[in-house]
């Protein structure tokens, strides 16, 4: 893999994310809660599910439309994910 600006920018925006919710955990321990998913989900769940199915999506963007318009799909997947860690 060749590293770039934007490589290191999401590998800064993992760590950070990870380091946050444990922090966050440690602060303020978290019991659980039931949201849509059909499972009882910590934050930390919700921001692994968020992650694993971004990666997904974006993969089923990329083989049915390209990389045209791949602003959308992060958007796209923004909204999921601030929905996933409101609502999950």
């Amino acid at each position: 893999m060749q590293w770039n600006w934007a490589g290191a920018l999401f590998f800064i925006f993992l760590c950070l994310s990870i380091g946050g919710v444990t922090l966050w955990d440690i602060l303020r321990p978290d019991t659980g809660r039931k949201g849509f998913l059909p499972i009882a989900t910590t934050r930390g769940d919700r921001l692994f599910i968020g992650i694993m199915s971004s990666i997904g999506l974006l993969m089923v963007w990329l083989a049915m439309v390209g990389n045209q318009a791949l602003g959308v799909a992060c958007f796209v997947l923004a909204i999921w994910n601030l929905v996933l860690a409101l609502r999950g």
